[in-house]
């Protein structure tokens, strides 16, 4: 072991940080009353960690298994979306207290915005369902889900709960709370206005019936079939001493407990792991800094018994709540006194002896969940590592795939396994064909699944409305994924016990960058076809071709057959497809002519086989920080025959984050480059460049996140000053220059206009912006989904006109969706009216707004 009072000549004051640290920790220990055990293990581990040694490996994390024995309580954290959670609570309860830990988020993120790519909705959704699972890895809770739909910004609950199907909602959130059985119930944000989002005051009004109506018998009695009514102690708000605008929440009357500190098991503090765990989030752009000091947390009672010093005073969190346990709490403390860091195989026998003891008690959820962690815990010390691999990574629906499972015991006990069926019950000695392993040899077991479904995210299979997914299955309810991918199930025999392991199958591969990587197979339809655009725009009497990437995942042949509607014309009018082996391709392109008339309809796709009609597409969700997924949706797509005018002009794009307009513009017939704006900084002429184009435009978040277009913004400005039209569209409040994005002074707000069908008013209706190529109407305000628009201008130079005025029911009326101003020769146009939705969802009134907005001056 190296001196412990090696400081080193690196990082001086770091070492005698460490061992101060060392010092303090030491002291305590000796003056609290704590058992031997305990005192032991954290006295060693802080040693070697302080010393600069590393850990045998998993040693630090057996002894906070150990730890986590004896501490029977749990706690159910609750919000609205991904993001929304406390993680440095959520860590400091599951890695420091040892308390069971969930959180559930009413909603899986889909209406929200993304930074890392383009994909929207479901897809989004998927991202941030893994996101969070990512984060929970990290930071130890578990996750949950309801059937709701994020939507989007809503202002008010009541504006959610009349969308959501409330009484669906209420009765997942009771579901998840009589399955989980949390001691204390805590809520991210309070029922009023407080809460900032109409979304998160829901989640607080949802929490709170659930809390009651978890324990009544009457309601949704239906759930009793699988489980028992639920009274948790207390429920409480986790205030806040800033949010938003929503100022300080905190009041000294509110229980207040310090957290964070360092965990000396792992040598980090809650603050560092709760910072990695936040940093999953990168579809919202949420990296943190490290919090590494102690900080305080304030709980506002909303109903239930009131605690006065602690979450969990007057709470059984020991082995006394549950009958029959005696002997099983002094068992545990003398695992933890045995446990030796470098020879973790000591604890092999009497963790086996541990386990019959809570084999003979009655089930309950405590029990099994106990049992769990102690067979785990069995796997971990015995040093058994498993693993199913499957050696490719996308199989057909139908296919028999061949998977071969290793095992790896490292531990001086031998280790018998056998592969198990579907059918088998443990509890039985394994057979003679078993295989026994000796330290350090590996077993490669054979064998053949039969792959039967898809692996469609389950939530994904029907939408009972727009605001609420359909899930028939009532114990699917609540979980983040499907819970029936592809497994293997082996049995091994450890020091007599009989220990059930399941194993996703994986497929693992080299990654010149990445190294060894894991990802879970996928399994498709035996045939996809997916178009290249969710929305097609035709306008006046053009025609246009579309792409149509048809996949194979199995041996198949048959014909795309484009299925249209009536009065549009397909060339030509099938294409036939063949594959002899799954991971082949072929791109298929036909020419569409819209009708005369205006007309909206949708495109599908079939693929005839003979035998069968598929009509599924392929969408890939491929992040490293998340597994790769596939899903299925609906081989379709929005056609959308549209007589708008547009200006012939050529125009430059700052492409914002997952920005889908220039696509659009394209189809309509714009000449549209995409810029650079790192290539334009660097250029010793970058205004001469520009003035190539008639108009520029900024997508949504660009000058937010791109350091080169923020430092061009005075050239943008001069461009302007020429004659050069400049639109911005939104833009948040983050990373914004000190000087503003317009040419004239203005404000960017919060203010958004959240209801799709607000009402509008013209301020200038005979203003050119309103009128030039395209004359625009109240009509052209019909359809418009999810918002109107958001990070409305304020307090902006009396120099800009404001066109347009909007306001959401009950509330004021917002000018600042579309300023513009003369600005020399040329014009600026600050629009965030929500363009990057309605454009790619094929509004008609919305894509005419933006073709006058964006065309070159006039007058």
């Amino acid at each position: 072991m190296a001196p412990l009072l090696n400081f080193g000549i690196c990082h001086p004051l770091f070492e005698i940080y460490r061992y101060l640290l060392f010092l303090k920790l030491f002291l305590q220990l000796q003056d609290q009353n704590m058992s031997t055990s305990k005192h032991q293990s954290i006295f060693l581990v802080a040693l070697l960690w302080l010393s600069g040694n590393t850990l045998a490996s998993g040693s630090g994390d057996i002894a906070q298994q150990l730890d986590r024995l004896n501490v029977l309580g749990s706690v159910l954290y609750i919000a609205a979306h991904p993001d929304d959670e406390n993680t440095q609570l959520l860590t400091w309860l599951d890695q420091h207290r040892h308390l069971r830990t969930g959180y559930l988020s009413l909603t899986r993120g889909d209406g929200g915005q993304n930074l890392i790519g383009s994909e929207r909705g479901a897809s989004l959704g998927i991202i941030r369902t893994h996101e969070l699972l990512a984060a929970r890895k990290i930071d130890g809770a578990e996750q949950f889900f309801t059937r709701a739909v994020d939507f989007g910004f809503s202002k008010t609950s009541k504006e959610t709960l009349s969308l959501w199907d409330r009484e669906k909602i209420l009765a997942d959130v009771v579901w998840i709370i009589r399955n989980f059985q949390p001691d204390v119930i805590i809520t991210r944000f309070p029922a009023d206005a407080r809460a900032g989002h109409g979304h998160h005051q829901a989640s607080s009004i949802l929490a709170q019936e659930a809390f009651r109506a978890a324990a009544d018998p009457t309601r949704f009695p239906e759930q009793l079939t699988w489980v028992k009514p639920w009274q948790a102690k207390r429920i409480v708000w986790n205030t806040w001493l800033r949010f938003l605008d929503s100022g300080d929440t905190t009041s000294d009357d509110q229980l207040k407990k310090q957290i964070g500190g360092l965990n000396v098991l792992t040598g980090k503090h809650y603050g560092e792991i709760s910072a990695k765990s936040r940093d999953q989030h990168k579809s919202q752009g949420f990296g943190s800094a490290v919090n590494r000091g102690i900080r305080r947390e304030h709980f506002a009672h909303l109903d239930g018994t009131p605690a006065r010093a602690d979450l969990f005073e007057d709470i059984h969190t020991d082995w006394s709540r549950i009958a029959g346990s005696s002997g099983i709490e002094k068992k545990v403390r003398q695992l933890q006194k045995a446990f030796e860091p470098h020879h973790p195989e000591k604890l092999v026998k009497p963790l086996s002896q541990l386990l019959t003891q809570l084999r003979q008690l009655p089930d309950s959820p405590w029990v099994n969940y106990k049992r769990t962690q102690v067979e785990n815990l069995l796997l971990q010390v015995a040093g058994v590592h498993v693993e199913s691999l499957a050696e490719g990574r996308e199989y057909a629906a139908g296919d028999s795939l061949q998977v071969i499972t290793e095992v790896l015991t490292e531990s001086p006990i031998p280790v018998a396994v056998r592969l198990l069926d579907n059918s088998h019950q443990a509890g039985q000695q394994p057979p003679a064909d078993a295989q026994v392993l000796q330290p350090g040899e590996i077993a490669r077991l054979n064998t053949r699944l039969q792959l039967v479904h898809t692996d469609q995210p389950y939530w994904l299979e029907k939408l009972d409305s727009e605001y609420t997914w359909q899930v028939d299955d009532q114990q699917l309810i609540g979980l983040p994924v499907n819970n029936n991918r592809a497994q293997v199930h082996i049995e091994l025999n450890i020091a007599g016990q009989l220990v059930t392991v399941a194993r996703e199958v994986q497929h693992k591969y080299v990654d010149p960058i990445r190294g060894e990587v894991y990802q879970p197979i996928q399994v498709a339809p035996p045939v996809t076809a997916t178009l290249d655009a969710p929305v097609y725009l035709f306008n006046h009497n053009r025609e246009q071709a579309i792409t149509v990437r048809v996949h194979g995942f199995a041996r198949i042949s048959g014909q795309v057959r484009p299925v249209i509607p009536e009065g549009w014309q397909v060339t030509p009018p099938t294409q036939p497809f063949h594959f002899e082996k799954s991971g082949e391709q072929q791109v298929l392109r036909f020419t569409l002519q819209p009708p005369a008339t205006a007309s909206s309809d949708d495109l599908r796709i079939a693929l005839e086989t003979g035998q069968q009609v598929y009509n599924r597409g392929l969408t890939r969700i491929a992040y490293e920080h998340i597994p790769v997924t596939n899903w299925y949706p609906e081989s379709r797509a929005r056609l959308e025959k549209l007589d708008i005018n547009i200006s012939k002009a050529r125009i430059g794009y700052f492409a914002g984050p997952g920005d889908e307009i220039p696509a659009v513009l394209q189809q309509l017939g714009y000449d549209i480059d995409i810029l650079n704006s790192a290539a334009l900084v660097a250029n010793a002429e970058p205004l001469k460049l520009l003035q190539h184009y008639d108009s520029l435009i900024t997508g949504g978040r660009a000058i937010n996140v791109d350091a080169d277009l923020r430092q061009l913004l005075p050239v943008l400005h001069q461009y302007i000053e020429q004659g050069g039209v400049l639109v911005s569209q939104y833009n948040t409040l983050a990373n914004l220059p000190a000087g503003g994005i317009g040419p004239y002074p203005f404000t960017i707000s919060r203010d958004r206009i959240t209801e799709e069908r607000a009402a509008v008013t013209f301020l200038q209706a005979d203003h050119p912006l309103l009128n030039h190529p395209n004359k625009i109407t109240a009509a052209d305000f019909n359809g418009w989904v999810q918002e109107r628009g958001l990070y409305f201008a304020r307090d902006y130079d009396p120099r800009y006109t404001a066109l347009l005025a909007f306001n959401d029911e009950g509330e004021q009326t917002l000018h600042g969706g579309l300023l513009t101003a003369n600005y020399g020769k040329g014009r600026f146009v600050y629009a965030p009216l929500s363009f990057f939705r309605q454009l790619p969802a094929g509004v008609a009134g919305a894509t005419r707004l933006f073709a006058n907005v964006i065309a070159p001056r006039t007058e």
